[in-house]
């Protein structure tokens, strides 16, 4: 029999001839104030040993208000040594709520030496605050004499001292220009200026305010109808223009700076036009003799043959006066 926890207040009356056989139905007066309607047909006993084979499903409700005094017989052990197999994946809820004083059995090992095959992704977050105390195995070997192979792509950081200047120019344009222009210009002779396109702008001296006749244009008859020391070019077709680009109208005379006094130049032709006969030396184009200043001859040519004294080739097949 299992005493009860709760003894009653009152003293129970007792009969003194009790029968040997007890009474199908229960006593009238109850044993306590707050009886169990039923009695549990397996009463737990009460101990303090805990079981040796606990529930493994929690009972829905707990049998005592306060926890039993002690553990289960199979607790967690806590260990001040990692274990060789931790586990892959987290635990939903930590353990303890202060973490493990010893680091994990495998941790990271930091070394003073750099590994031989780095990883190839860096890593999310560095292992310390701190760079290492030692460089990279291979640095950048600095040196005082230039590469023999520069790198095609400028350094972001120049050096701040001046580089001596190569004896000769590289083969390909630098990435950036200097700063300062050069002592000297690069050649002694710069590149000329463009030549003009022949122009028609006038003719026989109109419009007025065209005449006299700029570098290049035309249709002029003499000299007289050009600016300046400028000359006219006769022409009978499309003939080159001494210092002038395209072939302008054919038969069309221009206006065009004679280089030198000796360059083979087209004067008129068969005497025409008559204020420019007789022609000069080294002008064309002329038939006879007479068609030349004095003490000179035209020279006749049935190509570009040179004219003795002359400069330049002239026109093919023209004459001129020498």
């Amino acid at each position: 029999q299992v005493p009860t926890t709760s003894p009653s207040k009152a003293p129970i009356a007792r009969n003194p001839d009790p029968t040997q056989s007890p009474t199908d139905k229960p006593t009238s007066t109850p044993v306590t104030d707050s009886p169990t309607a039923l009695p549990t047909a397996s009463p737990i006993e009460t101990t303090d040993s805990p079981t040796a084979s606990p529930s493994k499903v929690p009972t829905l409700k707990p049998v005592t208000e306060s926890p039993t005094k002690l553990p289960t017989a199979s607790p967690v052990n806590p260990t001040n040594i990692p274990t060789a197999s931790p586990s892959k994946q987290p635990t939903p809820k930590p353990v303890t709520v202060s973490p493990t004083t010893l680091p994990t059995s495998s941790p990271v090992k930091i070394t003073d030496s750099p590994t031989d095959s780095p990883s190839k992704a860096p890593t999310l977050k560095p292992v310390t605050d701190s760079p290492s105390k030692q460089p990279t195995s291979s640095p950048i070997n600095s040196s005082n004499s230039p590469t023999g192979q520069p790198s095609k792509i400028p350094t972001s950081s120049p050096s701040k001292s001046p580089i001596q200047a190569t004896p000769a120019p590289s083969s390909s344009p630098t990435n950036q220009p200097t700063k300062a222009p050069t002592d000297a210009p690069t050649t002694t002779s710069p590149s000329k200026a463009p030549t003009p396109w022949l122009q028609d702008v006038g003719n026989n001296g109109a419009p007025v305010t065209s005449f006299p006749l700029d570098e290049c244009q035309g249709d002029c008859d003499n000299d007289e109808e050009c600016q300046g020391p400028l000359q006219c070019f006769q022409r009978d077709g499309t003939q080159t223009v001494p210092g002038c680009s395209g072939l302008g109208a054919s038969g069309r005379d221009y206006c065009a700076a004679r280089p030198t006094d000796t360059t083979l130049f087209l004067k008129g032709d068969e005497g025409l036009p008559a204020a420019n006969f007789p022609l000069g030396i080294c002008d064309g184009d002329c038939d006879v003799d007479a068609n030349c200043e004095q003490n000179l001859i035209c020279g006749q040519r049935t190509g570009v043959q040179v004219v003795p004294g002359c400069d330049g080739i002239g026109v093919s097949g023209k004459d001129y006066c020498r």
